[in-house]
């Protein structure tokens, strides 16, 4: 009779163990752009609690605060279930939520193209958020597979060779952090308008020197005429000329070419403004043209590349790997061709290279062998 008691006492105790009660309550907070703040709450409070969320729409979440963004308005039920770990107790609780302000986000962007013969420029249009704003851009040569830009510019500026198109990514900052992108494949169709001479120019800043800008002439042409106008009623009449300003600003630069060889053919083209504004606090003073490639730093649409580098952009540091079995040392230039940094490699695999400190632009990394084989890649700083 004792046994038979302890039994039934033991089968008691471990019915209310199996299945202990519990409750599980839920609220929520309707926020912006559909987005909608969950909370649940489960009584007894448990060391090993278990939250599962259905939203009905293909997705779930975890935990005892999420947070879910409809898609679309309209009456959305919401379901959760809660577990005791410890009791092995369960509850569910669920709610309907009214959603009338899904897909209005605040800030909206997107940009336009304008070619004067193959130089590109973009112009960026924001709105629906808080200015102001800023921008982060990307320009891909798709053909040869090099980015012609990164950066913070206004409104940028590239050279497209001839055959070539570009996938441009914009990303718009307004002032209370709300970020926007719009991205399109521009130069899809266009051709040179004049084959016989052609005017072309570029201006980026010194990656080092703030206020300094140098240019690259991509002019085309059989005895070639030049003639700068710098926006400050100075001129040149060079192809490679140098200027300063007496004021620093943001001038609009034009060159204009004129072969008397080749039947009095002529072609101008101008940058303004807008598209030297590269940094709003790096106004120009000063600028020298160079010819293209002059710095002695192979181009990277022909360089012979071997090893990678990650991440590619970056901030804070890069790591280059797969280098070559004998790479002995790299060097690293900015975009006129000064060292930044040589080194001696000691991980063929990994080599670290803190960048942090570094101002933003574009390098370029020579990779040299024992055997005096280079090879070269490029990266770009942000």
């Amino acid at each position: 009779m004792k046994k038979i008691s302890l039994l039934i006492l033991g089968l008691i105790a471990f019915y209310q163990f199996s299945f202990a009660q519990c409750s599980v309550t839920m609220s929520y907070t309707i926020g912006a752009n559909g987005s909608v703040s969950y909370s649940a709450v489960a009584a007894p409070v448990s060391t090993k609690p278990c939250y599962y969320w259905n939203f009905y729409d293909g997705s779930s979440g975890y935990g005892s605060n999420v947070t879910h963004s409809f898609a679309a308005n309209g009456a959305h039920m919401v379901c959760v279930t809660y577990i005791d770990s410890v009791s092995l107790c369960s509850s569910n609780a669920c709610d309907t939520v009214l959603i009338t302000n899904a897909g209005t986000a605040g800030c909206h962007t997107t940009f336009s193209s304008l070619n004067n013969d193959s130089l590109f420029s973009f112009t960026p249009t924001s709105w629906g958020g808080i200015a102001p704003y800023t921008y982060q851009w990307s320009v891909l040569d798709t053909v040869a597979g090099v980015v012609l830009y990164t950066g913070s510019a206004v409104n940028p500026s590239v050279v497209v060779p001839v055959n070539h198109y570009l996938a441009v990514t914009l990303y718009s900052t307004d002032s209370a952090g709300c970020v926007s992108s719009s991205r399109q494949v521009v130069a899809l169709n266009w051709t040179q308008n004049n084959t016989a001479c052609n005017a072309l120019f570029t201006i980026f800043p010194d990656t080092v020197n703030t206020h300094k800008y140098y240019g690259y002439n991509y002019s085309t042409g059989t005895n070639l005429n030049y003639y700068w106008n710098w926006g400050d009623g100075s001129y040149d009449t060079t192809a490679y000329p140098t200027h300063a300003y007496a004021t620093s600003g943001f001038y609009t630069v034009c060159l204009a070419v004129v072969s008397y060889s080749n039947s009095g053919c002529s072609d101008s083209v101008c940058i303004n403004y807008f598209v030297n504004r590269m940094e709003t606090k790096n106004a120009m003073r000063s600028i020298q043209i160079k010819a293209k490639n002059a710095t002695g730093v192979q181009d990277i649409a022909t360089a012979n590349t071997s090893f990678s580098i990650a991440p590619n952009p970056a901030s804070q540091s890069i790591i280059i790997s797969e280098l070559m079995n004998n790479t002995k040392s790299i060097q690293i230039f900015d975009l006129m061709g000064r060292k930044i940094l040589e080194q001696t490699v000691t991980n063929k695999n990994a080599e670290l290279i803190n960048i942090a400190d570094w101002n933003n632009g574009i390098y370029f990394i020579k990779a040299i062998g024992e055997n005096g084989k280079v090879m070269n890649a490029k990266f770009i700083k942000e």
